[in-house]
Protein backbone atom coordinates (compact mmCIF):
# COMPACT_ATOMS: atom_id res chain seq x y z
CA UNK A 1 0.00 0.00 0.00
CA UNK A 2 1.32 3.42 -1.15
CA UNK A 3 2.23 6.25 1.72
CA UNK A 4 -0.11 9.09 0.72
CA UNK A 5 -3.76 9.25 1.56
CA UNK A 6 -4.57 10.01 -1.98
CA UNK A 7 -2.88 7.02 -3.34
CA UNK A 8 -3.78 4.73 -0.52
CA UNK A 9 -7.64 5.31 -1.42
CA UNK A 10 -7.19 3.56 -4.40
CA UNK A 11 -7.10 -0.20 -2.98
CA UNK A 12 -9.42 -2.17 -1.54
CA UNK A 13 -13.57 -1.92 -1.55
CA UNK A 14 -15.22 1.31 -1.39
CA UNK A 15 -17.48 2.08 2.06
CA UNK A 16 -19.71 4.50 1.90
CA UNK A 17 -22.09 4.10 4.70
CA UNK A 18 -20.14 4.77 8.19
CA UNK A 19 -22.37 2.11 10.08
CA UNK A 20 -20.69 -0.48 7.19
CA UNK A 21 -17.58 0.04 9.03
CA UNK A 22 -15.90 -2.83 10.58
CA UNK A 23 -12.18 -2.75 12.99
CA UNK A 24 -9.33 -2.42 10.58
CA UNK A 25 -10.99 -0.48 7.38
CA UNK A 26 -9.07 2.75 6.42
CA UNK A 27 -10.78 6.20 6.30
CA UNK A 28 -10.60 9.15 4.28
CA UNK A 29 -11.39 12.30 4.24
CA UNK A 30 -11.07 15.80 2.31
CA UNK A 31 -10.16 18.86 2.99
CA UNK A 32 -8.29 18.27 6.12
CA UNK A 33 -5.68 21.17 5.11
CA UNK A 34 -5.34 23.49 2.19
CA UNK A 35 -3.99 21.76 -1.51
CA UNK A 36 -4.98 21.22 -5.07
CA UNK A 37 -5.30 16.95 -3.68
CA UNK A 38 -9.22 15.63 -3.31
CA UNK A 39 -7.96 13.39 -0.06
CA UNK A 40 -5.32 14.90 2.35
CA UNK A 41 -5.85 12.19 5.28
CA UNK A 42 -6.71 8.96 6.31
CA UNK A 43 -6.47 6.35 9.43
CA UNK A 44 -7.55 3.46 10.68
CA UNK A 45 -11.12 2.26 11.76
CA UNK A 46 -11.05 0.94 15.22
CA UNK A 47 -14.57 -0.06 15.69
CA UNK A 48 -17.41 1.74 17.69
CA UNK A 49 -17.73 5.28 15.78
CA UNK A 50 -13.35 5.42 16.61
CA UNK A 51 -10.13 5.94 14.33
CA UNK A 52 -6.75 6.31 15.04
CA UNK A 53 -4.49 8.98 13.19
CA UNK A 54 -1.25 10.26 13.29
CA UNK A 55 -1.39 14.61 13.56
CA UNK A 56 1.95 16.43 13.05
CA UNK A 57 0.97 18.69 16.25
CA UNK A 58 -0.58 15.96 18.37
CA UNK A 59 0.99 12.29 17.03
CA UNK A 60 -0.95 9.65 17.10
CA UNK A 61 -4.83 10.10 18.41
CA UNK A 62 -7.47 7.97 18.63
CA UNK A 63 -11.01 10.27 17.66
CA UNK A 64 -14.53 9.51 17.54
CA UNK A 65 -16.00 10.82 14.41
CA UNK A 66 -19.10 10.50 15.10
CA UNK A 67 -18.67 12.86 18.09
CA UNK A 68 -16.57 15.38 16.34
CA UNK A 69 -17.92 17.62 13.65
CA UNK A 70 -14.76 18.57 12.18
CA UNK A 71 -14.15 14.65 11.04
CA UNK A 72 -17.60 13.57 10.73
CA UNK A 73 -17.49 16.75 8.08
CA UNK A 74 -14.81 15.57 6.25
CA UNK A 75 -15.26 11.83 5.76
CA UNK A 76 -15.71 10.92 2.51
CA UNK A 77 -15.57 7.01 2.26
CA UNK A 78 -13.44 3.76 3.95
CA UNK A 79 -12.07 1.26 2.28
CA UNK A 80 -11.64 -2.37 3.12
CA UNK A 81 -8.41 -4.18 1.98
CA UNK A 82 -9.04 -7.49 3.80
Amino acid sequence: IPHGSEEMARYGTIIKDTANLQRGDLVFFIKSYQTSKVITHSGFYMGDGMFIHTSSKKGVEEINFFQSKYWSEKFIFGTRIF
